[in-house]
């Protein structure tokens, strides 16, 4: 066995944090006018409150799904730490 594993008396506390993300995703789709143009579209669909309500609508029945997990660890006392 490992040396620095056998020999307990000469431990420090590391720290491992693990973060899980979640997400929901919706696509709903509108009507848009053919004479709004490309540059304006941005605008029409940032303003739309029809929109931001189908969205929110959509939303609530939407299942979460795990994106992704991270980990990360601290080592305060060689000022050490990174991603796993």
């Amino acid at each position: 066995m490992n040396q620095k594993i056998r020999d307990m008396s000469k431990t420090r506390k590391v720290t491992v944090t693990m973060n899980r993300y979640y997400s929901k995703q919706v696509s709903v789709e509108i009507d848009v006018d053919v004479n709004i143009k490309d540059d304006e579209l941005q605008d029409f669909l940032t303003e739309n409150e029809e929109l931001d309500s189908q969205l929110q609508k959509s939303l609530e029945t939407a299942a979460l799904v795990v994106d992704e997990d991270t980990y990360e660890f601290q080592d305060p006392t060689n000022d050490f730490g990174g991603s796993l």
